[in-house]
């Protein structure tokens, strides 16, 4: 439930729990992904722009794998994707992309709000395909893992703070992304 405060209060009883880091607003974003890893069970990613691996306000995408339960730390994630420095927010916004490249896993989408890859502040938004082994994508730059990058056009347009995907506007059969 949430109270008048913005806060969500979770039920005592609930089966899994994962908490963040102090100041990070871990949660500001959340995915349902489906199965990125393949292993059966649905997955979630956590955007946190806030994280600061690689600098401050670098952000992270954080993957936890279904059918755990428990108290799970954000930091003991099973897979965590760092924007590459310092004020790119990565994981300003997570989406689920659906399969995109039809190899039976689910893929996503992670927004770096002012990554400065196609200009200053520009944005971008990274597509990492799901894999079956996880624990082969070093995550220490998202940047560098992406299978595919949408930069933003020009400085300062912040693509990757809000988009939306994993829907067929045109009626072609492939999955579409619209940018905000």
């Amino acid at each position: 439930s949430i109270t008048s405060g913005g806060y969500a209060s979770v039920h005592a009883a609930a089966e899994t729990k994962i908490i963040g880091n102090a100041g990070w607003y871990s949660g500001g974003d959340i995915a349902g992904l489906g199965d990125f890893d393949g292993d059966g069970n649905d997955d979630l990613s956590i955007g946190v722009m806030q994280a600061n691996a690689n600098g401050v306000l670098a952000g992270a995408a954080f993957i936890v794998t279904g059918g755990q339960s428990g108290t799970i730390d954000i930091d003991d994630s099973d897979l965590t994707l760092n924007g590459a420095s310092a004020g790119d927010r990565a994981g300003a916004d997570v989406r689920a992309a659906g399969d995109v490249n039809g190899d039976g896993l689910f893929d996503m989408l992670v927004g770096i709000s002012r990554d400065n890859t196609g200009a200053a502040g520009a944005g971008a938004i990274a597509l990492v395909l799901g894999r079956a082994d996880i624990s082969t994508i070093d995550g220490s730059d998202i940047q560098s893992v992406a299978d595919a990058m949408l930069t933003g056009p020009s400085t300062g347009s912040g693509i990757g703070d809000v988009f939306e995907s994993n829907f067929d506007w045109d009626s072609d059969g492939e999955t579409d992304v619209l940018v905000g």
